[in-house]
């Protein structure tokens, strides 16, 4: 009988992408309990997808759109800012991105990445049958980028 040996290699770890998404302050409901945040998942909604707050015992009917404040995703940790935090759809804030029609563009690709994740391209099904939403990790991924180039410039 012939003898086998196996051998594996050990490579070098690397540094794991982590995808932080920070909020601010978050609201209290009527109910004076902090709202839970939640993501639109039906899939006959337009909003699919987006953040929203709610009361987390259903109780008072609590309801506001959410936006990250800070979303981060990359080795080094660089920041995407969001403004404003919560309600309305603009983007931008108090950033300066060179001029406006950057941060129309900006804007635009961030638009355009919410619709696709609202009808289904940017989410998978799991083993468990569980949706996995990725739609803001490839606008955190999309900004990074943008805010690198147009900072470049």
């Amino acid at each position: 009988m012939a003898s086998s040996s196996s051998t594996y290699r050990r490579y070098p770890k690397q540094p794991k992408q982590n995808l932080d998404l920070r909020y601010a302050s978050t609201p209290q409901c009527s109910c004076k309990v902090k709202a839970h945040i939640r993501v639109v998942e039906s899939e006959w909604k337009a909003s699919k997808g987006q953040l929203y707050y709610c009361c987390p015992t259903q109780t008072c009917n609590f309801f506001r759109w959410c936006k990250p404040q800070r979303a981060t995703w990359s080795p080094i940790g660089t920041p995407v800012v969001f403004s404003p935090v919560c309600g309305g759809d603009s983007f931008g804030g108090n950033q300066n991105f060179g001029s406006a029609d950057d941060g129309e563009e900006v804007e635009e690709i961030i638009s355009s990445v919410s619709r696709a994740s609202r009808v289904g391209v940017f989410n998978r099904e799991d083993v468990n049958g569980c949706y996995l939403h990725m739609s803001w990790m490839i606008c955190a991924i999309l900004c990074t980028m943008l805010v690198f180039i147009l900072f470049l410039k």
